[in-house]
């Protein structure tokens, strides 16, 4: 009997002391305030990586959505998505991590769920960046930014081994007008000026572990987003054991 008291007793114990850590553990990913006072979204996981906004965006609402995404073969289990959206007034900036579970992957980094008006692939301080600059019809907004159609630079990243996935939008409403000569004219200037104003709205930051753990990262609470409008936002998954 004393035996399985003292059995009792330390299972009861490791409990306590689990749950203790379990909801003290900082959480790999969420919010963070940089000594400027801007709030980014910021990820321990490795390799860690800190999305900036520029100072002069305003944090709007953040949060964090399980969501089963696209795939092939409509099998792929939930990914998790932590995400922050910002405005200046004149524009707004999503960012957003996209975790998958498994051996489930993310597809590869050339594929955009929309039509692009221009792409540039280039390589950003420890990654390859793919960009393209498409135009966002308000139904397929699942952060509903805007009533208007909007022109949108995404900026996609991929890390550790297509497991994780970064995604930034930099988002300007444009007019039927400026829709009708954007799609005449894929060389418009216009494209050109408004690609060198999202450059400047947004950073990607790889820091090292250490300086990573200087930061205190804030747990997002769980968002009302719908699941239907975020997933094909997302993009696809895919298995690497799948026949495409």
């Amino acid at each position: 009997m004393f035996k399985l008291l003292a059995i009792g007793l330390v299972l009861v114990t490791a409990g306590v002391v689990f749950y203790y850590f379990a909801q003290h553990e900082p959480p790999l990913q969420g919010l963070s305030t940089l000594e400027s006072g801007v709030s980014v979204l910021a990820s321990r996981a490795k390799p860690p990586v800190v999305l900036v906004p520029s100072p002069d965006m305003a944090l709007l609402h953040s949060g964090f959505k399980r969501v089963r995404p696209q795939d092939r073969e409509q099998s792929a289990p939930s990914v998790l998505v932590s995400f922050a959206v910002y405005n200046d007034n004149s524009c707004h900036l999503v960012l957003a991590l996209a975790e998958t579970s498994g051996e489930w992957v993310w597809e590869a980094l050339q594929h955009c769920p929309y039509a692009s008006l221009r792409t540039i692939e280039e390589p950003y301080a420890k990654a390859q960046v793919y960009k393209s600059i498409f135009l966002l019809q308000p139904k397929a907004d699942p952060f509903k930014t805007s009533q208007m159609t909007q022109l949108v630079l995404r900026a996609k990243f991929l890390l550790s081994q297509r497991k994780r996935q970064v995604l930034i939008e930099y988002r300007e409403p444009v007019t039927q007008e400026q829709v009708r000569l954007l799609n005449i004219d894929l060389n418009n200037s216009y494209i050109s000026q408004f690609y060198a104003r999202a450059l400047r709205a947004w950073s990607v930051q790889f820091p090292s572990i250490d300086a990573v753990k200087t930061l205190t990262i804030n747990k997002l609470a769980a968002s009302d987003i719908e699941r239907t409008g975020l997933a094909p936002w997302l993009g696809e998954v895919e298995h690497p054991g799948h026949g495409r």
